[in-house]
């Protein structure tokens, strides 16, 4: 039976090599979210690291798990940007585990867990390009608000969509 739940600081270490065993260089996560933007390997295991993790939760990150008995099948990380709103910085759904409906699961118990704690809005970055991203975000309630071009920390500029969820709105 998957389950969702918010994880604790013991979970990050876990979470941790689950990402980063993800990252295999054949592997959609990473031909999809690590190759498509040229985003050096280095930063990405620094950027993944237990140490990294527990850094962004001392800052207020909150990390959703999706768990099939003690195995993390997926993971989001919401980040709080004051006030009544988060931003979604990343939403992950491990191989084998796509496809069942659980994104939108973990995406729905996360929104509902920020309501909790007084968030009205959600917002989330998708690359511009990135038609699965962005159709999962609009089937799940996100609304394309426009257009922004970053540069990454990784010293590459990115073309990216933006997108809000006014909490309180039906999801899916």
């Amino acid at each position: 039976m998957v389950w969702f739940r918010v994880a604790g600081l013991d979970d990050l270490p876990k979470l941790s090599s689950r990402i980063l065993n993800s990252l295999d260089r054949s592997s959609d996560i990473y031909q999809e979210n690590v190759a498509k933007f040229g985003i050096p390997e280095d930063y990405v295991k620094r950027a993944f690291s237990e140490g990294a993790l527990r850094g962004a939760a001392s800052k207020g990150s909150k990390f959703y798990l999706a768990l099939e008995g003690d195995e993390i099948l997926g993971f989001c990380q919401m980040v709080p940007q004051g006030g009544e709103r988060a931003e979604l910085d990343r939403i992950v759904m491990f191989p084998g585990h796509t496809g069942r409906g659980l994104g939108s699961r973990l995406l729905e118990f996360s929104v509902e867990d920020q309501a909790r704690e007084g968030r009205r809005e959600i917002i989330v970055y998708a690359g511009r390009d990135e038609r699965r991203a962005r159709a999962f975000y609009e089937k799940n309630g996100f609304e394309f608000t426009g257009e922004v071009s970053v540069d990454a920390p990784w010293g590459k500029r990115i073309e990216l969509a933006l997108y809000r969820l006014e909490i309180g709105r039906k999801i899916r």
